[in-house]
């Protein structure tokens, strides 16, 4: 799966973050295994509201609704959700299992 494809199996996901309070300002998708056909993604995630938590806890929150709001198929595209901070700094990160961010209309690099 493209990381084009994969934000749109996510839209869901980024819809019920908003709807929860929870926006994400900021996502990128970076290649787990660059050059494999099919290769799973990290999945880096930015959001204010995660600067005032400990990203455990930021991740805590995200997972659930990933899992809500997505498929085992979608997921195992996932190889881990990675919290950036306002510097711009992987804070922490999560694998999930067979579980992962896009902005609906915001470009993804």
């Amino acid at each position: 799966m493209d990381k084009d494809k994969l934000a749109e199996k996510l839209d869901s996901f980024f819809a019920k973050c908003n709807e929860e309070g929870k926006a994400l300002e900021n996502v990128c998708y970076v290649e787990a295994y660059p050059g494999f056909a099919n290769t799973s993604y990290f999945v880096q995630l930015q959001g204010e509201w995660m600067d005032k938590m400990d990203c455990s806890d930021a991740l805590d929150i995200l997972i659930p609704i990933l899992f809500e709001t997505s498929d085992p198929e979608t997921r195992k595209y996932i190889f881990a959700l990675q919290i950036i901070d306002s510097t711009e700094d992987v804070n922490c990160e999560r694998e999930v299992s067979y579980a992962a961010q896009r902005k609906p209309g915001v470009p993804h690099v």
